[in-house]
């Protein structure tokens, strides 16, 4: 019977133009609970998604990948990642990058844009390159020396940060358009491909059909921009006499921050982000890194020839060497060559909260020295000269001193060093120092144009939550905020069950306090959870207000795990890890709407590591099955 159900519901995905699902991934996963009824299940390390469900055929999807012509595939086709910002993670090809994104909203209709100057007509979809849509731009008044054209307001950006953008054109009656972004103009000719006036570094490639792609680049000066598309029959000014019925076609507009991995997502109403995916240094998928917020209070992390980093007996300090991210955007931290030997380094004076725990980090790189010290003075606590050494040859952690550390290897021979601080009641300020060292213990170096290393973005962050430091955020002239990682399913998109459920979560934390997974209603009042409860993996259920179930498993939460929780009423059963069960027999249920995705219901408590796989089932599995799956 069991057999016979597997083919119908393969021939209900087939149905809706789905191939069938692998024997691996999120499928593999799924793949025992077709005769009953039915799983929802994501498998992050191939970007794979099952859901299988015989009571709404219109939920049953298979599905694998990021985007395709605009649009998710895999998870992120049915979850919802809300982050106004942009992350930055380990990607395939070994350097670190931003995840796809656009920052634009409106990306192919055009008709939301705003009209710029005298009346315009939009008529969107009027032609497609591929499947990204063009809209037709139409003079519609005949005033002299005015704009005819359409913009975008308040995009947010990272003032100081490199973005890149594409959009499409096609030439109807009016040869150039400007192109205004940042205050700055440039201006193609769309019969022909040229720049006749280039300021964003354009280029144009003929891609048929008479479509032009623009693409360029820009660096903002202020956190907020608009853009302007102005067609026009000049290549000096956008202002001309309108003709009624002149057109011009333009659309698939993206703009990104780099470097980033450059898939384009088309958006409606706002900006949209792919799942923040990170591989390992062997190109292997890991998973998604799901983080709570964080602020790296350093200004000018990523340029170290500015004024706030002082070098002490060490040469000026330039952006000049290739960094973790692939670009010419590290700096050699090298003694100044004024003879015999001395403590090199680079110092960084901040104002710090008192007793209030902190990460510092840098990515370091041997040079012509393998190792590096990470130092403090000025605080309280902890004493002058705590801090730890690191080995950038083997990536082990050296002496540490006042401070817990942390190294780990993110490729071409560049380590994440950190380490995590708590100052004590009086400390309201203290100095960051950064060395390079000859060895474990001796950071008394040679000043002789040799004793160097190269460094990558310095980062302090609040160190309370999460143990190590967390993604990269690189500033510039202002201190910069990464949103937290908000990703959630609404229940009614897969075989929900309101009266008995198991909930399993694969996945590393580096956090004590870590949410693991969430099934609540927006409120703390209800919900299901998965999550460390300082010490060990646990899981808890909560009905109007009143904590149900509590079940600790004694394994540790803070690094890689497998954990599941069964439920129905008065039949609560949780293990992590293959360990027996604990059970609860006296739990009511939540009444709950949402699958949150490493998180609480705020969201918060994020994790700080990297979720793997997640399989939700609208069944109680037993208490053995539990433990199996958690081996």
């Amino acid at each position: 019977m069991s057999r016979l159900n597997d083919r119908r519901n393969a021939r209900k995905v087939n149905v809706n133009g789905l191939r069938r699902d692998p024997r691996t991934g999120a499928g593999a996963l799924a793949k025992s609970e077709r005769g009953y009824g039915g799983a929802l299940a994501f498998d992050f390390t191939d970007k794979s998604l099952v859901i299988y469900d015989p009571t709404t055929q219109a939920n049953i999807t298979y599905t694998q990948g990021s985007a395709d012509n605009g649009s998710f595939r895999g998870p992120g086709s049915k979850l919802t990642y809300t982050s106004p910002s942009v992350k930055m993670t380990l990607g395939p090809s070994g350097t670190y990058r931003y995840g796809a994104h656009n920052h634009v909203p409106y990306s192919e209709t055009v008709s939301s844009w705003t009209n710029t100057g005298s009346p315009t007509t939009v008529t969107d979809d009027a032609v497609y390159y591929g499947s990204i849509a063009l809209s037709q731009v139409t003079e519609n008044a005949t005033d002299a020396g005015a704009n005819y054209g359409r913009q975008i307001n308040a995009i947010a950006h990272e003032a100081g940060a490199q973005y890149n953008f594409v959009f499409y054109v096609k030439y109807g009656d009016l040869q150039y358009v400007q192109i205004n972004f940042l205050g700055a103009v440039s201006y193609i000719d769309v019969t022909v491909g040229t720049v006749p006036t280039n300021n964003h570094s354009i280029t144009m490639t003929d891609v048929g059909s008479g479509i032009w792609k623009v693409e360029g680049s820009y660096t903002p000066a202020a956190s907020s921009q608009a853009y302007y598309l102005l067609p026009t029959d000049t290549s000096s000014t956008s202002a001309h006499t309108g003709v009624v019925g002149y057109k011009t076609y333009f659309g698939g507009l993206h703009v990104y921050r780099y470097p980033a991995d450059t898939t384009y997502l088309k958006t409606t109403t706002a900006a949209r982000y792919d799942l923040p995916y990170e591989w390992d240094t062997s190109a292997a998928l890991q998973g998604i890194r799901v983080e709570p917020e964080a602020t790296n209070l350093l200004t000018y992390s990523a340029d170290l020839s500015n004024s706030n980093w002082v070098e002490q007996l060490a040469a000026a300090m330039a952006i000049d060497a290739t960094g973790p991210d692939g670009l010419t955007s590290a700096t050699t931290l090298v003694d100044d060559s004024g003879g015999g030997t001395g403590s090199v380094g680079f110092l960084r004076g901040v104002t710090v909260s008192t007793a209030t725990a902190y990460t510092y980090s840098i990515f370091a790189k041997a040079s012509g020295l393998s190792w590096t010290r990470i130092v403090l003075s000025g605080f309280t606590t902890p004493a002058d000269g705590s801090g730890c050494y690191f080995d950038l040859s083997t990536g082990s952690l050296g002496t540490a001193s006042g401070v817990s550390a942390a190294i780990s290897d993110v490729g071409n021979g560049w380590y994440r060093c950190s380490i995590t601080f708590t100052t004590d009641a009086a400390d309201t300020t203290g100095t960051l120092v950064v060395r390079p060292a000859n060895a474990d213990g001796d950071s008394t170096v040679d000043r002789d144009g040799t004793s160097s290393i190269l460094v990558f973005n310095p980062q302090l962050e609040l160190g309370s939550i999460i143990s190590i430091a967390t993604s990269p955020i690189l500033t510039y002239g202002a201190t910069a905020t990464r949103a937290v990682d908000n990703i959630t399913l609404a229940t009614s998109a897969f075989p929900h069950s309101a009266t008995t459920q198991t909930a399993y979560i694969e996945g590393g934390s580096n956090s004590s306090a870590a949410v693991h997974l969430t099934l609540h209603d927006g409120t703390g009042n209800e919900r299901i959870l998965i999550y460390n409860n300082g010490t060990n993996l646990s899981a808890r259920v909560v009905d109007g207000g009143v904590s149900q179930a509590e079940i600790a498993s004694g394994e540790d939460g803070t690094a890689a795990y497998k954990a599941a929780v069964a439920y129905a009423a008065n039949d609560v059963a949780f293990s992590a890890n293959g360990g027996a069960a604990g059970t609860d027999a006296s739990a009511t249920l939540p009444t709950v709407t949402t699958l949150q995705v490493g998180g609480n219901h705020v969201p918060s408590n994020a994790p700080g590591g990297v979720i793997q796989k997640v399989l939700v089932l609208p069944r109680r599995v037993s208490n053995a099955e539990l433990v199996t799956r958690t081996k």
